[in-house]
């Protein structure tokens, strides 16, 4: 019987953890922040807070970790509260729109600063996107191990590149920090028709787009050693890694930039750096090659555990289920999601507007896992927890309460990326009922881990 094994460490997920967030969101969503929200204060604020908002959410999903330590994370969770139906949409939307199109997009990014220093064509970006989602599938293909390894590496050279980042920020940068946070003075030249509150919650979009992917690591919980203890403990400390990184990078550039020339700027990392050093760019230019790429090999290695769990249990294609005999990797899966996103990435070919579609239907889904925590609390009051939610159950309402405000905005102001998501739910919804995936009833939880 062919088994997912268990190598993953403390350490290694918690790299994967800070990983899968911190990809390209921190050296460009800066910039949308700035824009929605012109002031030093409420700047900083709105990343303290998408901080402070995560953690309740890891908080939250880690003591469904600590129940639940299988192979594919959320979706075991959604199906163990929802049922079958809205595994399945979760397992679909993430193959289709959030994984797979947050790969495309983290590729495009990482040739797009590869041709800053080697100065290539859009066709070659193109093919070098290709190329590099073949290349870590293909290595997540080999083994867990060797993919864990992978990006422990990857994501501890990029955290000492932003820590470098950080360190010029604040010893180089005369920019005074003057904080406001005054409401009826609130007022924005380049979105005057926004208010206060929905500014802050377009501002929120691309803080949470970067802080996105904590979840990533309840994927692997079929490969963690001890993963009752060890699943909560990393997606807690790679949350409190970010938020640190997220909120002293925004230090560094306030520091450095005047708020304006943040809020006009695409690639507000190399602008702020090169303001002390001449190579800024080109040495913020290999830190986001460093950091895409390692991004990419993560969601390379996690995400295909939700498919591979999906068909396990008998609501998707079978064959999605199976284990490479040699690496013990689920390798279809891992194939299935690279090419989609390729096929993505071809029709894309832009990064713009995409993480406006993966923050909706990502955090919506994140909304019901987090409820879910109390939800099974009332069912499920005897079941063994090793991990139970620090300030329960205030601490996944505010995380609650605040995706429904924030999505709400969104609905409000930009009410087609809604309409497309949701009709995107419904085509799947109809595939479901189309192929009939009526799952193993009586399957237990923790074959999901097994074929």
């Amino acid at each position: 019987m062919n088994k997912l094994q268990q190598k993953i460490s403390l350490y290694g997920l918690t790299m994967i953890v800070a990983g899968s967030c911190i990809g390209s969101g921190i050296f460009r969503s800066p910039s949308e922040t700035a824009a929605y929200l012109p002031y030093n204060g409420w700047m900083l604020l709105a990343w303290i807070i998408g901080g402070l908002i995560t953690l309740t959410g890891a908080l939250s999903i880690a003591e469904l970790g600590g129940m639940f330590p299988h192979a594919g994370g959320v979706y075991v969770y959604l199906r163990k509260v929802y049922g079958d139906a809205a595994a399945f949409l979760y397992g679909w939307i993430s193959l289709t729109v959030i994984v797979s199109g947050a790969l495309a997009a983290i590729a495009l990014v990482f040739a797009g600063y590869v041709s800053s220093i080697f100065h290539l064509n859009e066709n070659e970006k193109i093919i070098l996107s290709i190329i590099t989602l073949i290349l870590l599938s293909a290595i997540n293909i080999l083994g867990v191990k060797i993919g864990n390894l992978f990006a422990s590496v990857i994501t501890t050279t990029k955290l000492l590149g932003i820590f470098a980042v950080i360190i010029i920020g604040i010893a180089f940068g005369s920019q005074p920090l003057n904080f406001h946070f005054n409401f009826s003075e609130f007022h924005n030249s380049l979105h005057p028709d926004l208010g206060f509150f929905s500014a802050f919650g377009l501002a929120s979009i691309g803080v949470f787009f970067s802080y996105g992917g904590f979840h990533h690591a309840s994927y692997l919980a079929g490969e963690v050693k001890n993963p009752q203890k060890t699943l909560p403990t990393a997606m807690i400390l790679g949350t409190l890694i970010v938020m640190l990184v997220y909120v002293m990078s925004n230090v560094s550039y306030l520091k450095l930039l005047p708020i304006e020339t943040i809020a006009g700027s695409d690639k507000v990392a190399s602008t702020a750096v090169s303001q002390v050093f001449s190579f800024g760019s080109n040495f913020i230019a290999m830190l986001i090659i460093v950091s895409t790429f390692g991004t990419i090999s993560i969601y390379s290695m996690t995400a295909p555990r939700i498919y591979f769990a999906l068909a396990n249990d008998g609501l998707f294609f079978k064959r999605i289920a199976t284990i490479h005999p040699r690496f013990h990797t689920p390798a279809n899966a891992i194939m299935v999601q690279c090419a989609i996103a390729c096929i993505i990435l071809v029709f894309w070919k832009t990064f713009e507007e995409v993480i406006n579609y993966i923050v909706f239907v990502d955090y919506l889904f994140m909304a019901m896992a987090v409820f879910g925590v109390l939800i099974l609390r009332k069912r499920l009051p005897n079941q063994s927890r090793p991990y139970r939610t620090l300030g329960y159950p205030i601490v996944p309402l505010i995380f609650v309460g605040f995706t429904i405000f924030m999505l709400g905005v969104n609905v409000v102001q930009k009410p087609e990326i809604a309409i497309s998501i949701f009709a995107c739910l419904l085509i799947g919804y109809l595939l479901y009922k189309a192929f009939g995936f009526k799952g193993i009833k009586n399957k237990n939880p923790e074959e999901l881990d097994n074929l």
